[in-house]
């Protein structure tokens, strides 16, 4: 076989899938050490490299990522951990044709309540861990989901001392950086400088922050690795569930070759399925970007309209238009979108709070400068994600001193699993928060009968997978004391009058403003449809904007079908949350325009 250095010089490798994705669909408990499954349930394991190798995969890693010394002794098979490691190469090497490189999987140290280690100690249990894979017989290995780029730097060094070509491999936001706020350009440096032979990234926001991180990591000319979560988790029935399809996934890998790629593969969320269509979508495409090295194996009835509440919150608002905060301390371009959208026509703006569990200027900070910049009327939403009940009553505190009179109670996206160094607070769900809100409400009007109050407001999925369950939450969040709605995207008005039956079957009629968000491009829709949880972007949208070869057209042909939906259900909504992606104030003032006239 080809040596490892030379084939990621000349080929593009085909990567696995999840393991514990993979794990957990054969029956693996969830939450469990999955790498003592090497020794108590081998043939679950060997399952899972048989299946990538026969997907087409050229590379699959070993069920090792936390099989070191620290985790076991916290999980109990500190004394089986040679063992374990021994079993996780064995069985990789055993499950899949000889061709395939095994590379030994390395993943960072858990730390548990507080404790803290020294790098030296670092050090000793990275190098441990490597000698025993190299000992095993991995080919390569592969230091993977690191959010803290010191960390990083250990393994890898630690890896390297163990003889192997070593690959080094970061967890990024959208934005290209990972928790700590280190660029993917500087941990690619610093990586290369540590021994690695080939940089790259893994999990973190699906595949866009992937592609965003080797975007930043090519000019330095490096091989790079590339295994993309197959979108943003979504949390359904207590679980969280990724919803990208494999074609889009395929679609992807080819974006991450055309810029330099040379490991592809797939990370939380993937399986098969997801690695036969990158492996088919890169053969497809060979030639365009160099040799592809992968094991080639083998009509409804609309119903009655829904009539919104008469009055109207928040307060004269018609037309609201989402705002994210700025990644940094820059607020200029932030103030100058409040600007652009206030000029469009829009009546209110509301404020998101870190979506996608990402981190941005906090939502009190951006409300008040939006306040102060161009006096427009703000609706923050308020997460229950990054909040205990201290800081929610202190946020609800907060936005009353400021004169909001509005907050929209969101429980907010998962935080991210691989490498994430951090955890959601969760201690209350939206309707918690709205409870909490009304409770505040309640005891400032014991006191004052002239006390200014905040109503709250909620989200509503009209799109959800089950409408009478969603519309049975929503009465819940009524219940709390939610005064208004604001729902996501919808772009099919069927779907939406049959979940406004089920809202006044539950008895949780409230004024709902209506989601509208325009796409910038196919490419964008394409995007949204298979990363975003509780957007679902109708077919014939997607291939309307498909037909276009020319990005402006495709925008135009997007807001237009926006504006038949908004339309075609103006007279059973009180009005219109517009969603402008990237703050994109060109995306909604065409829609605005034509809902005014």
């Amino acid at each position: 076989m080809k040596d490892f250095i030379d084939r990621i010089q000349s080929d593009i490798l085909v990567g696995d899938g999840a393991m514990g994705t993979a794990l957990m669909s054969l029956g693996a408990p969830e939450g469990a050490a999955l790498e003592r499954l090497n020794l108590t349930d081998p043939e679950k394991v060997s399952a899972v490299h048989r299946g990538y190798a026969e997907a087409g995969s050229g590379i699959v890693e070993t069920n090792t990522f936390a099989a070191n010394r620290y985790t076991a002794a916290k999980y109990g098979f500190e004394k089986d951990l040679e063992a374990v490691i021994a079993a996780g190469v064995k069985l990789a090497r055993q499950a899949v044709p000889a061709d395939v490189y095994v590379a030994g999987s390395v993943g960072p140290i858990a730390l548990y309540d507080d404790e803290e280690l020294s790098d030296e100690e670092k050090y000793r249990i990275f190098a441990e861990q490597a000698a025993l894979l190299r000992e095993a017989g991995a080919d390569v290995i592969i230091c993977e989901s690191f959010s803290v780029l010191a960390d990083a730097e250990i393994a890898v060094r630690a890896a390297v001392a163990a003889g192997l070509p070593v690959i080094g491999q970061a967890s990024f936001d959208g934005e290209g950086r990972t928790e700590c706020g280190a660029s993917a350009k500087t941990v690619a440096s610093r990586l290369r400088d540590a021994g690695a032979v080939c940089v790259g990234a893994n999990c973190g926001h699906g595949a866009v922050s992937v592609i965003e991180a080797v975007r930043q990591m090519a000019p330095l000319g490096l091989p790079m690795s590339a295994y993309m979560n197959a979108g943003f988790p979504s949390r359904v029935a207590n679980r969280l569930m990724y919803m990208s399809s494999p074609e889009y996934m395929g679609r992807r890998a080819v974006e991450l070759a055309q810029s330099g790629a040379k490991i592809i593969g797939g990370c939380c969320g993937t399986n098969v399925e997801t690695v036969r269509a990158i492996a088919e979508a890169l053969r497809s495409r060979e030639g365009a970007y160099g040799r592809v090295y992968s094991v080639e194996r083998r009509k409804t009835e609309v119903a009655a309209p829904f009539k919104a509440a008469e009055k109207t919150i928040p307060e004269d608002c018609r037309i609201l238009t989402e705002l994210d905060p700025p990644t940094d301390t820059d607020m200029s371009s932030f103030l100058a979108a409040a600007d652009a959208f206030k000029e469009a026509g829009a009546d209110c703006v509301t404020i998101s709070d870190n979506p996608l569990a990402s981190m941005r200027v906090d939502i009190l900070a951006a409300s008040a400068a939006v306040i102060k910049h161009c006096g427009m009327p703000v609706l923050p939403h308020l997460t229950a994600r990054d909040r205990n009940k201290i800081a929610v009553r202190s946020a609800i505190l907060g936005a009353h001193v400021l004169g909001i009179r509005n907050i929209l109670c969101v429980t907010g996206d998962p935080v991210r699993l691989c490498g994430s160094g951090g955890t959601g607070v969760f201690n209350v769900n939206s309707i918690g928060v709205c409870e909490m809100l009304t409770a505040f409400n309640t005891a400032g009007r014991e006191d004052n009968p002239d006390f200014a109050v905040i109503n709250p407001g909620v989200a509503f999925n009209p799109g959800a997978a089950s409408p009478e369950s969603a519309a049975k939450r929503l009465r819940k969040k009524k219940d709390a004391g939610a005064k208004f709605a604001l729902t996501q995207p919808v772009y099919e008005p069927d779907k939406f009058l049959r979940a406004m039956e089920e809202v006044a079957k539950a008895g949780a009629d409230m004024p709902v403003y209506l989601g509208i968000m325009p796409f910038a491009s196919f490419k964008n829709a394409d995007f949204i449809h298979n990363e975003v949880p509780g957007i679902d972007v109708p077919e014939d949208l997607r291939t309307l904007m498909a037909s276009y070869s020319d990005r402006a057209d495709q925008r135009k042909a997007a807001a237009e079908y926006c504006v038949k939906t908004a339309l075609a259900l103006a007279d059973c909504v009180r009005g219109f949350y517009l969603i402008p992606q990237r703050n994109r104030a060109e995306l909604i003032t065409p829609v605005i325009k034509a809902l005014e006239n």
